[in-house]
């Protein structure tokens, strides 16, 4: 079990961070890659935007997910973004 934080190269309205909840993260990407499971990734799919897995809770389930969600701000969490702040 796992919670993953992915980050978007370029905003999708207003979001650039989708986290989720897999058993195989590895397996999850795959399906995400393909435009299958969370809509906010099948469009960015469907743009030809990239996203990646910039951080995995492993050990956490699916309480943990919606605390994550439920907090907002996602940005904050993300390694990606906490580096274009430092530049």
């Amino acid at each position: 079990m796992a919670v993953y934080l992915i980050h978007i190269d370029k905003p999708i309205g207003h979001a650039r961070h989708y986290i989720g909840y897999s058993e195989d993260v590895a397996a999850r990407l795959k399906r995400h890659r393909a435009g299958q499971g969370g809509r906010l990734l099948a469009a960015a799919v469907k743009r030809g935007i990239h996203f990646d897995v910039v951080r995995i809770w492993t050990e956490a389930g699916r309480a943990w997910e919606a605390r994550l969600k439920r907090q907002g701000n996602i940005a904050r969490l993300c390694p990606m973004c906490l580096n274009e702040k430092r530049k």
